[in-house]
């Protein structure tokens, strides 16, 4: 593991109140090095070998304080499955019908022009985009 993303991860759980334990270090790190939005049980085959107590349980706890301090976003763009992100600015996401992969879009412009009836508050802006990625358009 990056030693300056591990301080890093410290110095961010510690100012969010959160004790940094080597659990949450390991699955904040994880979900911040990786692009796949991953669920809890891919984060489960990743990290279960480097830590043997480790449960799906922990995870999500982990993954739940991680979002509730927004530390980390939820996505939930395969319907049931709850997905988990680091890039905590508003974006879109890409996924693929045929392979499932998902990838972070950009907003353009014009979605900031959507405009809330009165009395409404937007506390989060989410995008969500299905096709086929150019790796297996080609297929």
């Amino acid at each position: 593991m990056n030693s300056n993303l591990n301080l890093d991860n410290i110095a961010l759980l510690k100012a969010a109140g959160i004790k940094p334990s080597l659990v949450r270090l390991k699955v904040l790190t994880y979900v911040k090095n990786v692009t796949s939005h991953p669920t809890v049980d891919m984060i489960y085959k990743e990290l279960a070998d480097e830590i043997p107590t480790l449960s799906r349980t922990s995870i999500y706890n982990t993954l739940l304080l991680l979002t509730e301090a927004h530390i980390l976003r939820s996505v939930s763009i395969d319907g049931d499955v709850m997905r988990f992100d680091a890039t905590m600015s508003d974006h879109g996401h890409f996924r693929c019908s045929k392979c499932g992969k998902i990838y972070d879009l950009d907003f353009d412009t014009r979605i900031d022009k959507v405009v809330l009836p009165s009395g409404f508050k937007e506390t989060r802006r989410d995008l969500f985009i299905y096709g086929n990625c150019p790796y297996c358009e080609g297929q």
